[in-house]
């Protein structure tokens, strides 16, 4: 299952553009309970360089080797409904904690 991350700052540094205004600025993992039938801490950290008119989704997989199905996944409003894009203020980076599911 994927639970709440931990953490103020990504670990994995990214700079991947969404559109004009959305930057992913990276994730961190907490892959201490990483096991099947553990969990797997994630966080996503966000920034947007304009205010967003529409609220957006965003997902988490977590695949495995080949074509198969993800092996756990979110698919949803940033925070589980608790940080909704539209309510983010440009240059501020917000952190995303995807809510926990079950592979």
């Amino acid at each position: 299952s994927i639970s709440p991350g931990t953490g103020d700052a990504p670990t994995v540094p990214l700079d991947a553009r969404f559109g004009e205004s959305v930057r992913l600025l990276g994730y961190s993992l907490d892959a201490a309970d990483a096991r099947p039938g553990g969990h797997l801490n994630v966080a996503l950290f966000w920034e947007t360089d304009a205010p967003l008119d529409e609220s957006y989704a965003v997902f988490v997989h977590l695949v495995g080797a080949g074509d198969a199905p993800p092996l756990a996944q979110h698919d949803g409003p940033p925070g589980g409904g608790a940080n909704f894009t539209n309510t983010w203020t440009p240059g501020q980076i917000s952190a995303s904690f995807p809510p926990r599911i079950r592979n």
